[in-house]
């Protein structure tokens, strides 16, 4: 159903009302994760309209070729990086994990943030396992702090200590209420995409995290226009930082009965021909 259809029957009948005004409007931010394998599919995220967030795994492919074209386009950016996992998923160059010592921590992390042009903060690629880990997200929270980079914790773990450690250390930081896409399918979306504005109406605000799946991008290409017609705006993670409240709710969103541990990692490889090798690879990622 176009999201249109929804402003019908409510605000389009009260905006004919004398005297009416209307609401304060809610917002969302949403983060397009695992940007800078496959050009075609992070080209196509850029060109989401409106101020979608874009999170670029360090050191793939196409990581500063997409930075440079969304900073160009004036897209926010983050760094997703990559973290240690429950499920030991084998991870990319450049991951943190809890075995590290401080001073091998922050310098992998500093990196990460070094390879990635334009970015104006982080959250977790994974993490499931590391984001658990209250040394270490003291570590992460320090270093972003004084590089002037907030953090939103991506939430791959109902147990993660990270936003708490960021809020602990005065660091600007949200969390991720809602995934769009553990299932790839428009109906499923679309169901996730409601339950995100559900709780932007109810709260103010929401954090989407999707996927440059051609089923996410297809959806939000849709529904993202029609946001103003709800009194919905689609802001940047830094603009919903700027005017969140000061004390955000202290216990994360429930998870859903019907998500496994493992959604939360995003399991399904969106470029499943990465194990062909580093030439075949790069020259499939870039058609």
């Amino acid at each position: 159903m176009p999201l249109s259809m929804l402003a019908h029957g409510t605000q389009a009948a009260e905006a004919s009302e004398p005297g009416y005004s209307p609401p304060t409007k809610a917002r969302i931010a949403i983060i397009i994760d695992d940007i800078g394998y496959h050009y075609g599919h992070g080209k196509r995220s850029i060109n989401l309209p409106g101020a979608v967030t874009l999170a670029v795994i360090p050191f793939t492919p196409n990581a500063t070729r997409l930075a440079n074209l969304a900073h160009k386009q004036g897209k926010e950016l983050m760094l997703h990086a990559p973290m240690s996992n429950i499920k030991g998923t084998p991870m990319e160059p450049g991951a943190l994990t809890e075995d590290m010592n401080r001073e091998t921590f922050i310098s992998r992390l500093r990196e990460s943030i070094d390879s990635v042009p334009h970015i104006q903060g982080l959250n977790n690629h994974m993490g499931s396992l590391l984001t658990q880990q209250a040394p270490a997200m003291s570590w992460l929270m320090g270093e972003l702090k004084a590089q002037q980079l907030y953090f939103v914790d991506s939430r791959t773990s109902a147990d993660s200590v990270a936003w708490q450690s960021a809020r602990n250390q005065a660091l600007p930081t949200l969390k991720r209420d809602i995934f769009l896409d553990h299932e790839r399918n428009e109906a499923f979306i679309e169901r996730q995409f409601q339950r995100l504005l559900r709780i932007a109406t109810s709260q103010g605000q929401a954090v989407g995290i999707g996927h440059p799946y051609p089923e996410t991008l297809a959806y939000l290409t849709k529904a993202i226009p029609e946001l103003n017609l709800l009194n919905i705006e689609l802001v940047s993670i830094s603009s919903l930082l700027t005017n969140s409240s000061p004390e955000p709710p202290q216990e994360p969103a429930p998870i859903p009965f019907y998500l496994a541990p493992q959604d939360y990692e995003n399991p399904a490889p969106l470029f499943p021909y990465m194990h062909l090798g580093t030439a075949a690879s790069i020259k499939l990622l870039a058609e």
